[in-house]
């Protein structure tokens, strides 16, 4: 059965579980570089730490506080052995691509999951 899950409210009702993971941003990104990187990094940190199996961060190409996130992140999702895909979108961006990236990207989460790999919690 499926349940509806509010993370923000989970959040708020645990706050030396946002201490913390607060505190784990800060060794990915030292500070706030504008944009959405910090809020970026506060949902993957958020995401990673209840067991996520796997991270898609969409980011507009050349977007500063985006290619930031996209240095960090690959840190975050190795520490927590979660798989992450990358998408930099522009208006070039081809649909059959992005479609075919999606796909095999499913199909590796699929395949951790049925041999019992999660990410770390």
């Amino acid at each position: 059965s499926k349940s509806l899950r509010l993370p923000g409210l989970e959040r708020v009702r645990n706050r030396s579980e946002v201490q913390a993971r607060e505190e784990e941003v800060g060794r990915y990104l030292g500070r706030d570089v504008g944009g959405f990187a910090l809020p970026s990094m506060k949902e993957a940190v958020a995401f990673v730490r209840e067991g996520i199996d796997g991270l898609i961060h969409l980011a507009p190409f050349n977007c500063t506080p985006e290619i930031v996130a996209v240095t960090v992140l690959p840190r975050l999702a190795s520490d927590h052995d979660v798989p992450l895909l990358t998408i930099s979108i522009d208006e070039h961006s081809g649909e059959a691509g992005l479609v075919t990236r999606l796909e095999a990207f499913v199909d590796l989460l699929e395949r951790r999951v049925r041999r019992g790999v999660r990410g770390v919690k």
